[in-house]
């Protein structure tokens, strides 16, 4: 049975100014149960990506279709930054006329009871995002786009929101720096990158043992690109030496008297032409094989750079 389509992006690019693109070339689908993390280095864009993806910031190009309900959680920053009402009441009753369901959503989903007298800004980081999650659970949304809901929250509150995203019907994209609560809530892995998003099926574990290959395999190419650069630069070398040998060869015959002047000229210009050629030849197959060498080394960069901020992001935890 084929599954229903909530969100299909298209060439999606952001720039920061008019000379810097934070990313290009995005294509992402999102279908009903999908549950996807979504990793990157920091300042690659992921909270610039699903803000696009909810509507709420536009894409210098592309496109995105929705089909559904989509509901975005920004971060918990975002989110204190733009409360004004008093009381925990007070903001209920200015976002919704049926506000009591919202507190019933607490309860049930989330074993959340608050005190509605409360200033908000009272409540700490989980308690807001657990009482964000259940204003955006009573508009029954097809999709949850969530900017590290797990940041501010303890183990009882993790434990929470893991339950509530594994009977979640519909699909989630979620960004998170816990790799544990990630392993448990998602089976595929967006990789964000300045060139678009590489898809990865599997949890976050499953992702990290993908680059790990991916990193051994950009390492051999590497260590291979070296190993063909200084054969090419000693190829190059022995070209030269003989045609410089060829040269001093046609000298010495001229000047012990075994050929003549215009056959010594005819040798030495013979040497010379072959010289330039070879020196063209194997200059052009050096700059190659250097080139090379850079693509490789750039490659195994971009994979332990990512390797590594995991690992910085696991040790965090």
């Amino acid at each position: 049975m084929q599954k229903k389509s909530i969100l299909l992006a298209e060439n999606l690019a952001y720039n920061l100014s008019v000379d810097r693109t934070l990313f290009q070339g995005i294509h992402v689908s999102i279908e009903a149960g999908d549950r996807i993390a979504l990793v990157g280095g920091n300042g690659i864009g992921k909270s610039t990506l699903l803000k696009i993806l909810a509507s709420q910031l536009s894409p210098n190009t592309g496109s995105v279709l929705r089909h559904g309900m989509v509901y975005y959680l920004p971060q918990i920053s975002t989110i204190r930054q733009e409360i004004t009402a008093e009381t925990v009441l007070n903001f209920l009753i200015s976002i919704s006329d049926e506000w009591w369901n919202i507190e019933e959503i607490l309860q049930t989903q989330f074993h959340t009871n608050l005190d509605l007298s409360l200033p908000i800004t009272n409540l700490s980081g989980g308690e807001l995002t657990k009482l964000f999650l259940a204003i955006g659970l009573a508009q029954e949304p097809n999709l949850l786009l969530l900017d590290e809901p797990t940041n501010h929250m303890d183990l009882q509150a993790l434990e929470s929101l893991k339950q509530f995203l594994q009977d979640f019907t519909g699909a989630f994209v979620i960004v998170s720096h816990k790799p544990f609560f990630l392993d448990q809530v998602t089976d595929v892995t967006w990789e964000l990158t300045p060139a678009g998003v590489k898809v990865y099926g599997g949890n976050f574990s499953h992702y990290r043992e993908q680059k790990e290959i991916e990193l051994e395999v950009a390492l051999r190419s590497h260590e291979a690109a070296r190993k063909e650069l200084k054969r090419t630069q000693a190829t190059a070398m022995q070209e030269q030496q003989r045609a410089a040998q060829s040269s001093r060869n046609g000298r010495a015959k001229f000047l012990n008297g075994s050929i003549d002047r215009m056959a010594a000229g005819l040798m030495k210009t013979k040497a010379e032409v072959s010289t330039g050629t070879a020196k063209k030849k194997h200059e052009a197959a050096v700059a190659k094989a250097n080139q090379k060498v850079a693509e490789t080394k750039v490659k195994t960069t971009k994979v332990t750079s990512i390797q590594l901020e995991e690992k910085i992001k696991s040790a965090e935890i």
